[in-house]
């Protein structure tokens, strides 16, 4: 029984300390899709989910989440004005969001979003897959007016994080806060085609990001993307997600195999001593322990 005890205590932390837990996987149709924490994402404006967007596919499963920008019906509602998309995704201010990356442009207009609510232990780390594609940049000649971006927004602990993913122009400040998950947009290599009436000639491709949380408790993740200096059809922009989980912080995992090595080194230990205690015959002295 106390073998029973230790193997099931062992099994225990594994499965609580290094597991990642499912935030989401976008594998249904609507927002939200369902009773599940991984199914109950709210989308604002233009958010649905899909096996694909144009030539892109889900980085992980059969489905992914797909927010856009462009002001059409198709596939959700339209897209939302800025103030409306700003209160759903906790990005106090856009204006003000915007010039914490130094990320030019015209106004804000109108754009969509999807948020989700979950609970995390202190030091957890939140991944996530992402992808943006737009027709708004630098080589259609708009400059900076028409700035299309995307963005994340982490709100938990009495505070709210804004990270900046992407933007049609790539005026991206690497020393703002939370730019760890930046990629370039490439023109014309990595966009998506039509989808849906709308052009999306450039992307990123697939990046992850990751952030740490801080104290243990319930937070939001919300991402949104917005159009900038116009509310056009025909210059639209997106962003893709896929795989979100929340991960123990990797000190914690090499913690707990350190204590497991522990307890199996030890478990070896005494079955070596029993051993050879049985193999040493009464009245024979054992050199080797003198």
């Amino acid at each position: 029984m106390r073998r029973l005890s230790l193997s099931c205590a062992i099994t225990a932390l594994i499965c609580g300390s290094a597991s990642a837990t499912l935030i989401g996987d976008f594998e249904y149709t609507g927002l939200p899709g369902g009773s599940a924490p991984e199914e109950s994402w709210n989308g604002t404006g233009r958010a649905y989910t899909a096996t694909n967007f144009g030539s892109v596919n889900p980085s992980n499963g059969n489905r992914l989440a797909v927010i856009r920008n462009d002001n059409r019906t198709t596939n959700g509602s339209a897209p939302v004005a800025a103030n409306t998309l700003e209160t759903a995704t906790n990005a106090t201010d856009l204006t003000t969001f915007e010039n914490t990356f130094r990320v030019s442009g015209g106004a804000e207009n109108a754009g969509s979003g999807v948020s989700a609510t979950f609970t995390a232990d202190a030091n957890n780390i939140i991944l996530f897959d992402w992808y943006f594609v737009t027709r708004e940049d630098t080589g259609n000649g708009f400059g900076t007016t028409f700035n299309d971006f995307a963005y994340v927004t982490i709100t938990g602990g009495g505070s709210v994080t804004p990270i900046l993913l992407a933007d049609g122009n790539n005026s991206i400040n690497s020393g703002a806060a939370g730019t760890a998950g930046l990629a370039a947009v490439s023109t014309g290599s990595q966009g998506a085609g039509n989808v849906d009436g709308g052009t999306f000639e450039n992307g990123t491709g697939w990046q992850t990001a990751s952030f740490q949380l801080g104290t243990a408790g319930t937070y939001t993740i919300s991402f949104g993307v917005l159009n900038v200096g116009d509310n056009s059809q025909a210059w639209p922009s997106a962003l893709l997600i896929d795989n979100v989980n929340v991960v123990p912080e990797p000190g914690s995992i090499v913690a707990v195999l350190g204590l497991i090595t522990l307890v199996l080194l030890g478990r070896l230990r005494k079955v070596r001593l029993s051993a050879h205690k049985e193999q040493t015959p009464q009245g024979v002295i054992d050199v080797a322990h003198l």
